[in-house]
């Protein structure tokens, strides 16, 4: 037999909505939501339908306990809603009449939409893309608070469970994140210019993890793989990158990034051997750290860093004196200045622990004085805190510590600056070398003590600087400054045996391109098939061209505005606007300007897993976690390129002069550098500032 509702709702093209009869409105069909409906305040039905539906869903729960919380909460709500339709004074429909007053007393719920499903689940997209690029639990959905605000916002909006949550909604996420990523791939697959980097690292339950990022030039997030039993050895991590490239295809790979260890070395001995075309990467990020690491281990540059430590605990970690100096501070300075934390194996936190600790010296010898630091600290009535207070007196009198504390922050602090430079992404290959130049400047020029010590520290200094040079400097980087129009005049050029390196590798790269355009042109994948005289047109103009280039000879390169500072601020756009006039030379010039500075995106990928798995989220599989880590990392890199919503999913733009990203928020977080390089240009123009302060 039909149910008696059925007589009140009209059937609309979906076959899964259906219209009221009384206000007209497009529902979802099943039976129960449309009695609900009727009987609310929403809809005008008359008294009499009311009331008959009211009968209806209380005897529909005849297989529900009756002691049930279920059915409780649903007597209580029918009987409110039977109470306001039988009560006096009201109207046909459940109406209340104007009383006159100017004051409206129905209820909120008279006046919400019900929202149809494309709004529901457009919504639940919304809530799902937020809850997975801040990395959220999914338990926040079902949480009574944040139900209590979603009602607030629109009554009749359910948010979707914890379950749909880390399913079916992650499932929709994952494949509108891919239908952005994949033109990406393809387009740098089509150009031959794809960078792969990967590192391990161990996640919150100690299993050995392996991140595999792609830099198109944009760095992409592309699988969380889990190391098995065997050993992390260069053969073994060798036969995992060889398995990846052969995915990707091996002409669609130019370069591969990592950091500098001597596994990784030996792997990057491996991988040149099996692709003698690949480019190899070192991590310059990883190769600034270690300089600072071997600049810290001289006498001089280690008093100032152990008494920079020194006062960094006693101050941070001692309420009453850390009270003391705020006070200081507020009366020497207008505002508290905080002593950051210096981090063991960071060595750049030790460089801004130093000069954040330098900044804030009058008000903290005042401290040491101060009448309340003899009375609380240093007459306190525990041994342990009299003694810490006491040594801190000692060494905040002490001028030489002081001294020392300068000397650190002078001397290292443009080595600070190249590191952040280089841990963006993008901006031109060619800022390696320059800053190498820059701080070999610095290093010559610099007023060490007069002292046999300051002496030792600039032979020192000299001999690391010029050790990590050697140990970080490929060709490739050569390459990218000899090609990088910022620095085609600049007074610091490579040698003539880096300038040979570079040359040859030019024309290997031109013969790469070459080969992989006939392998293109005749579909093969083997290059032994190819006929001894297929065309070779790049190898044969290619050092013509690179000759025109510096010379700046031919075509436009005789006008001033091809090399004014505006003009190659953007060493990627400044080759795509003149390809024309040296097409050979660009096409391995486009391939070197997309390079990565550094693997620290990939090194953010780390970072980004370790805080969406968290200590209380341990039980995240790891398939799940690679979905999440995709959504997040990725949404992240990419943010100025649109992402669709559910199938609607907007076409990735072509990489070329416009595209930019978005700043990174964090040293945890990922995003481009804006018009791919003017924040690191100015990093390093902001570094080159500081050297030549430090000569004055």
């Amino acid at each position: 037999m039909s149910d008696p509702v059925r007589a009140y709702m009209a059937v609309c093209s979906d076959s899964r909505r259906a219209v009221c009869n009384f206000c007209e409105k497009e529902l979802s069909s099943n039976i129960t939501y449309f009695k609900r409906h009727i009987i609310s305040r929403a809809c005008c039905a008359p008294d009499d339908v009311k009331s008959k539906l009211i009968g209806l869903l209380l005897s529909g729960q005849h297989n529900v306990s009756a002691n049930t919380d279920r059915l409780q909460r649903l007597k209580r709500t029918l009987d409110d809603v039977a109470v306001d339709v039988h009560a006096p004074g009201m109207l046909a429909g459940g109406k209340r009449p104007n009383t006159g007053t100017g004051v409206d007393q129905s209820t909120v719920d008279a006046y919400v939409k019900v929202m149809s499903e494309k709004e529901r689940d457009y919504t639940d997209e919304l809530l799902a893309r937020w809850v997975y690029r801040e990395a959220l639990p999914f338990r926040l959905v079902e949480s009574s608070n944040f139900l209590a605000f979603t009602r607030s916002l629109h009554p009749a909006y359910k948010p979707p469970s914890k379950h749909s949550m880390a399913n079916r909604l992650l499932k929709n996420a994952f494949v509108a994140q891919k239908a952005v990523v994949e033109p990406l791939l393809r387009q740098s697959k089509e150009n031959g210019n794809l960078v792969i980097g990967g590192d391990q690292w161990s996640d919150a339950n100690l299993t050995s993890i392996n991140n595999i990022v792609l830099f198109t030039p944009f760095p992409i997030y592309m699988e969380t793989a889990v190391w098995p039993e065997e050993r992390h050895t260069a053969d073994n991590t060798n036969a995992f990158y060889v398995k990846r490239i052969e995915e990707l295809g091996p002409c669609n790979v130019f370069a591969f990034v990592s950091d500098t260890e001597n596994k990784m070395q030996a792997v990057w001995a491996a991988l040149q051997l099996k692709y003698p075309w690949l480019v190899v990467l070192p991590c310059a990020g990883h190769g600034y750290n270690l300089l600072l690491a071997d600049l810290s281990k001289d006498t001089l540059l280690a008093k100032g860093l152990t008494f920079c430590n020194n006062m960094t605990q006693f101050w941070r970690h001692h309420s009453t004196p850390k009270q003391i100096l705020e006070r200081c501070q507020t009366v020497e300075y207008g505002s508290v200045r905080q002593l950051e934390r210096p981090v063991a194996t960071r060595w750049k936190s030790q460089v801004t622990a130093a000069e954040s600790l330098y900044k804030t010296q009058t008000a903290m010898e005042k401290a040491a004085v101060d009448g309340n630091f003899r009375a609380l600290c240093l007459r306190s009535p525990t041994a342990s805190q009299r003694e810490a207070a006491a040594a801190a007196v000692m060494q905040i009198k002490d001028e030489a510590n002081w001294d020392a504390l300068k000397l650190v922050v002078d001397l290292l602090k443009p080595v600070a600056k190249a590191l952040d430079a280089v841990q963006q992404d993008g901006g031109g290959l060619g800022l390696v070398m320059h800053s190498f130049f820059l701080m070999d400047e610095h290093f010559t020029n610099f007023q060490f003590p007069m002292t046999t010590a300051g002496r030792k520290l600039k032979t020192h200094s000299l001999s690391c600087l010029s050790r990590r040079r050697s140990y970080l400097l490929r060709p490739v980087h050569t390459l990218a400054y000899l090609l990088d129009p910022r620095f085609s005049r600049a007074a610091c050029q490579p040698g003539g045996a880096e300038v040979g390196e570079a040359v040859a590798l030019l024309k290997s790269l031109a013969e790469a391109h070459d080969t992989r355009a006939a392998l293109c042109a005749a579909r093969e994948t083997d290059e032994t098939k190819l006929p001894n005289d297929y065309p070779r047109p790049t190898r044969a103009n290619i050092l013509g061209e690179y000759t025109d280039f510096r010379s700046r000879t031919g075509g436009a390169f005789f006008m001033d505005t091809t090399w004014e500072e505006g003009t190659v601020r953007n060493p990627l756009s400044w080759w795509q606007a003149w390809a024309a006039h040296l097409p050979a030379l660009t096409s391995v010039a486009l391939k070197v300007m997309k390079l990565p500075l550094s693997f620290a995106a990939g090194e953010r990928s780390f970072s980004n897993a370790a805080h969406i798995q968290g200590k209380l989220r341990t039980r995240l599989t790891h398939e799940r976690l690679h979905q999440l880590l995709y959504v997040y990392y990725n949404s992240r890199s990419l943010s100025h390129l649109p992402v669709g919503m559910g199938g609607h999913v907007a076409a990735a733009p072509e990489l070329g002069e416009g595209s930019r990203g978005e700043a990174a928020e964090d040293a945890d977080t990922v995003g481009s550098d804006g018009e791919d390089g003017l924040d690191l240009l100015a990093a390093a123009a902001a570094m080159e500032t500081i050297a030549h302060e430090g000569m004055e």
